[in-house]
């Protein structure tokens, strides 16, 4: 299905990207939530104590300077980038005890890194693991929302690493709908054209789906990150499995973080590929650019680009529909599980 089909189509539930029914709870499962469910009373505390570590650095980079609209100097930045060896140790207590990364050394270049050479990370947002990674190894300037920057502790650390911040309308939220369900786009464009131009900053990192998957496909790419025509290093993350995907999809979060916890190792690959230089057409059309790197992502992950979007999901949720707790049932209307939803007519 093309990503820029705008006619409607139906998608039975489990097809939905926004669902995961292939890894039901078995009795194998439980009996590791049995045995290795006490553990996580020990990791989560050190994992907090570890965020508030990453705290301190961002509290300590801004301390006494007054304009967090100005780019940090090169010393403070310092400060930020090196509390990067506490997510290793976070993401190590979240069982990834491997990192499996391609293409890094061969496609990420030092003035990369420097943000000399700008450029425009994007990635496939699969899980919260997601952000830890990118801040692991690229350690750029994100897109979070306001909201997020005003939580104790993970604020200061947004903060310090100097964070664009967009308005966003959750899709649970009061008074959410079809039009204004995300981030705004006229407010989240403007600022990240304004970023990805200023030599000033690191460079920026981008999840242009705006939404989580179950990690097997990826679903239509915004428009902001392709805006200012920049090239792109596209980074493409896998979650393999066997009991457990970790993707964060319509479910019971607080369970599926626990039986995340209750595996004895979780796995992630990393895949840098080369750097994305868009074409004149592209650089004058941000809808065919971003189409075009979605169908790199797809092919990249052996899959067909999907045409459904956060406003899809945002539809699935308005009704209820979720994946209850063992992990195969789908709850929802029953119209729904009869003859699956409409997506692609809300498409611009």
């Amino acid at each position: 299905m093309s990503p820029s089909s705008s006619s409607s189509s139906s998608c039975q539930l489990e097809a939905s990207p926004f669902l995961e029914t292939h890894y039901g709870l078995t009795s194998y499962e439980s009996v590791k939530m049995f045995l290795l469910g006490p553990t996580i009373f020990i990791r989560v505390p050190i994992i907090i104590l570890l965020l508030f570590m990453v705290a301190i650095h961002g509290f300590a980079a801004t301390l006494f300077f007054d304009d967090m609209n100005l780019p940090l100097p090169a010393h403070r930045r310092a400060i930020v980038t090196s509390s990067r060896h506490y997510v290793r140790i976070i993401l190590l207590l979240l069982g990834y005890i491997t990192l499996d990364v391609r293409g890094y050394r061969e496609n990420c270049t030092r003035d990369m890194h420097k943000g000399q050479k700008r450029i425009v990370y994007v990635f496939n947002h699969v899980s919260f693991v997601d952000s830890m990674l990118m801040l692991y190894f690229f350690q750029p300037c994100g897109v979070t929302k306001k909201s997020i920057a005003r939580i104790p502790i993970l604020g200061t650390a947004i903060r310090g690493f100097q964070n664009v911040l967009v308005e966003r309308v959750e899709a649970g939220s009061e008074g959410a709908n079809l039009v204004n369900v995300g981030a705004r786009a006229s407010n989240k464009t403007k600022l990240i054209a304004e970023r990805v131009n200023d030599k000033r900053y690191p460079n920026m990192a981008v999840a242009p789906e705006g939404t989580t998957t179950n990690g097997r496909t990826v679903v239509k790419f915004k428009r902001g990150a392709f805006v200012p025509g920049a090239p792109v290093l596209p980074i493409v993350i896998r979650y393999p499995c066997r009991h457990h995907n970790v993707a964060w999809t319509l479910r019971n979060d607080l369970f599926a973080f626990v039986r995340m916890m209750c595996q004895f190792r979780n796995y992630v690959s990393v895949t840098v590929l080369p750097e994305y230089t868009p074409s004149a057409a592209e650089r004058d059309d941000a809808e065919l650019y971003a189409n075009n790197v979605q169908r790199l992502f797809a092919s990249e992950l052996g899959a067909e680009p999907s045409n459904q979007d956060l406003a899809t999901q945002f539809q699935l949720m308005q009704k209820g529909v979720k994946v209850s707790w063992d992990g195969r049932t789908i709850l929802a209307p029953s119209d729904m599980k009869e003859h699956g939803y409409l997506v692609g007519s809300s498409e611009a």
